[in-house]
């Protein structure tokens, strides 16, 4: 979860703006992930949110379809979620498929995620 009910979220060249505010991210080194049947090379960068908190995410470029976007500004009850693999994850940058996700629909942390018949599935033990 990136964006809270009132952040405006934005992707400028591959980096991660809330609030007008470009998120800290330190390049970590080059990983090798399967991705679609095959095997990439991506960086590793480790972005740092303005409260502290730290997670791991992957780019295979900083000019591809979803590293720039327009300003969302995340309505009332709902929140902006970006997936870790930024250039192929179908997070709410994709609005004609996911979008802002409403707070009704989060039902805990997402601990794995998985396609079934063509749809994300979340998978939690919490």
């Amino acid at each position: 979860m990136i964006g809270l009910p009132g952040d405006r979220v934005q992707m400028i060249d591959g980096r991660l703006y809330i609030n007008s505010h470009m998120v800290g991210r330190e390049r970590i080194g080059l990983k090798r992930i399967e991705e679609n049947g095959q095997t990439i090379t991506v960086v590793e960068y480790q972005e740092t949110l303005p409260e502290g908190l730290t997670y791991h995410i992957y780019e295979a470029s900083d000019n591809g379809p979803l590293d720039n976007t327009r300003e969302y500004i995340v309505p009332e009850s709902h929140y902006f979620m970006l997936g870790d693999n930024r250039d192929n994850s179908m997070d709410s940058r994709v609005m004609d498929r996911v979008g802002f996700v409403p707070f009704s629909n989060i039902t805990g942390r997402g601990q794995w995620i998985f396609l079934r018949d063509n749809k994300m599935v979340w998978l939690s033990l919490e």
